[in-house]
């Protein structure tokens, strides 16, 4: 089994658990020093964030340019920078550590060309231990494009979140949501006893609205998906989000920070204002919305 190299920090530790989610046995992946074959890992396998596949220029640069959305003008500078280098060729040169499997049996990057009816390039993005951490693999095309994003759930946490956002797909796909476009649900199925979700890319690459409309957009696509499955305007006390936060909290036990939230809970519905309960996103940040200067709303 792959082993972690020596001072490795967490993310380090964690690669061989995601080698092997990613690539189970019969497979076996390894890690070596140099070569075309297999993936870079950046920056090192002891500090690793990022798998870009090694033997395409275009493809690395590609997996670089759309492996997160950088935030501020230091990290969108930080990323064009390093994916010239993977176009030219220095950064295979500068990124030594590679990740090589030798493939066997139902390999994933086999399984996703089937479901997708063409063949697609990996690249993982490495978060930080969370209890929500599962593989996303990035699927690219020989030139580097965006083609999708896989998902795997590989506990009951992770099952239930891959399971619940290709609901939420489906339930999306068919409402009218004006000025706001959402991922499309490739394919949604089992692989290796882990829940598979595969979802369009979104055209990120597309020009950007000034700070002004986009903040605007923001808002106008905010409002839209509070409304996409209906509005309900009643008091807070006994609302379906009041009894789920209840039980939430019931499930916490008796640490500090579940009292004082408690607490808090309990005012609100002394207060018990009448609210207008709709829908939500869940995890609207800058990192999962862009403002197109079309007007559109990616989320």
């Amino acid at each position: 089994m792959l082993t972690p190299p020596p001072g490795a920090d967490a993310r380090g530790a964690y690669l061989p658990e995601l080698a092997g989610l990613v690539w189970p046995a019969p497979a076996r992946p390894a890690l070596r020093r140099g070569g075309r074959a297999g993936f870079a890992v950046v920056p090192s396998a002891a500090r690793p964030r990022l798998l870009v596949p090694a033997g395409s220029r275009r493809a690395a640069a590609g997996a670089v340019r759309h492996s997160t959305e950088a935030q501020s003008a230091k990290a969108r500078l930080r990323r064009a920078v390093l994916a010239a280098a993977f176009r030219t060729g220095l950064g295979r040169l500068a990124f030594r550590d590679r990740l090589v499997v030798d493939a066997g049996g139902d390999a994933l990057d086999a399984h996703l060309a089937a479901v997708l009816g063409r063949p697609a390039l990996l690249s993982i993005h490495i978060g930080p231990a969370r209890a929500n951490r599962k593989p996303v693999v990035q699927l690219l095309d020989a030139a580097g494009d965006p083609i999708g994003y896989a998902k795997l759930g590989v506990d009951p946490l992770t099952r239930a979140l891959v399971e619940a956002e290709a609901a939420a797909l489906a339930r999306l796909a068919k409402l009218d949501l004006p000025g706001v476009q959402v991922a499309e649900a490739l394919h949604h199925g089992v692989w290796g006893g882990h829940a598979l979700l595969v979802q369009s890319a979104l055209p990120v690459g597309l020009p950007r609205a000034a700070p002004a409309p986009a903040a605007e957009a923001e808002r106008a696509a905010m409002v839209a998906v509070s409304r996409c499955v209906g509005v309900e305007r009643r008091p807070y006390a006994g609302s379906a989000h009041d009894r789920r936060l209840r039980d939430e909290l019931a499930a916490l036990g008796d640490r500090p920070e579940a009292a004082r939230l408690r607490a808090v809970l309990a005012e609100v519905r002394r207060v018990d204002p009448v609210l207008a309960l709709g829908a939500w996103h869940g995890d609207w940040n800058g990192g999962n919305s862009a403002a197109l200067a079309d007007g559109r709303v990616l989320v």
